[in-house]
């Protein structure tokens, strides 16, 4: 990691740092990016690399600029590294931060030694970074739910499905702890949906009377929806649309979704669904996780409807419930 040996002093508007470092050549680290701040830069700049932290970026910027765009996940703060020196702080790389004259941002020219060190570290996390692939990239009426990590449609879907399960298998789904919570979800669903066939998609439809299921596919990986990250239901969903899949059962179900989410999600979510991979190697934990209402599809069904899916459940004659998912 390098060092900043030279002191950093307010220089206001971010527009104006970036114009005292030198932004003709701008390699930029950043919270999040728009395609108005890219399209500014360009008019002066003769080369911008970014890398944005955020786990998706408007659909212009894939198409527009996907070459000079890269994501890694999980990144924050804001870094911009011009021609003559550094800035940094509280702006990110969009038209709104370029101009927000209340955020706290700091410049400082550097000799062409500790230039060329933080051009290391950004030369690093630029070959680390993901290329822009296009399911990064989400539609512009998506776009202030990603700004904001529990943003009100997340908010709204949680209280819902609370009021409908209650506050203790709510409180389970929120902390994700299947083995404890599965009795009580079941019973709480059963008990609110009774005259339902299929009590989770029940719950979804009342649910997305409260808020578009797009919306909460939208949503950024680190908002939670019945316990389960969206990116698991993200990554599932991808797959489920390219291989027009069905499912024997429910646990096969989750295991796909599993699987998608150690491929594509980064960091702890990977973390936590590789580990949920291999407990259900456990032919124990495997047996107890075959409920007649999964826990684990109560997410499922709450989201497949956003892309055109359905689970549809079917009692065989030994009363065990069959549930496959139909697109």
């Amino acid at each position: 990691m390098f060092r900043l040996e030279f002191g950093l002093r307010l220089c206001g508007p971010l527009v104006k740092c970036l114009a005292e470092i030198g932004a003709e050549s701008l390699s930029a680290v950043t919270s999040f990016v728009d395609t108005e701040a890219l399209e500014e830069l360009a008019k002066t700049a003769e080369a911008v690399r970014v890398v944005v932290g955020d786990y998706a970026v408007p659909r212009e910027v894939y198409e527009k600029w996907r070459e000079a765009v890269r994501i890694y996940p999980g990144h924050a703060g804001n870094l911009y590294i011009g021609a003559r020196g550094l800035a940094t702080g509280g702006a990110p790389l969009t038209a709104a931060g370029l101009r927000n004259p209340a955020a706290a941002n700091f410049a400082a020219l550097m000799p062409p030694a500790v230039l060329k060190e933080a051009e290391g570290y950004f030369h690093e996390l630029w070959r680390k970074a993901q290329p822009l692939a296009e399911d990064a990239a989400v539609d512009a009426a998506a776009e202030e739910l990603l700004r904001a990590p529990h943003a009100g449609a997340v908010r709204r879907a949680n209280e819902k499905l609370a009021e409908a399960l209650g506050p203790d298998a709510a409180r389970c789904l929120a902390e994700f702890r299947p083995r404890d919570c599965a009795r009580p979800v079941a019973e709480a669903l059963r008990e609110r949906y009774r005259r339902c066939e299929v009590e989770e998609v029940c719950a979804a439809a009342d649910v997305h009377r409260e808020v578009s299921p797009r919306r909460l596919l939208a949503a950024p990986d680190s908002a939670h929806l019945a316990g389960h990250p969206t990116c698991w239901l993200r990554a599932f969903a991808i797959r489920l649309v390219e291989e027009r899949r069905s499912f024997k059962s429910g646990i096969e179900a989750y295991e796909a979704m599993l699987k998608a989410a150690a491929e594509d999600c980064p960091r702890r979510l990977k973390t936590q669904a590789e580990e949920e991979l291999e407990r259900l190697k456990d032919e124990t934990y495997r047996n107890e996780a075959m409920w007649t209402i999964p826990y684990r599809l109560l997410p499922l069904a709450l989201n497949l409807p956003a892309i055109g899916c359905r689970i549809v459940g079917q009692t065989r004659k030994d009363g065990r419930t069959i549930r496959q998912i139909y697109c």
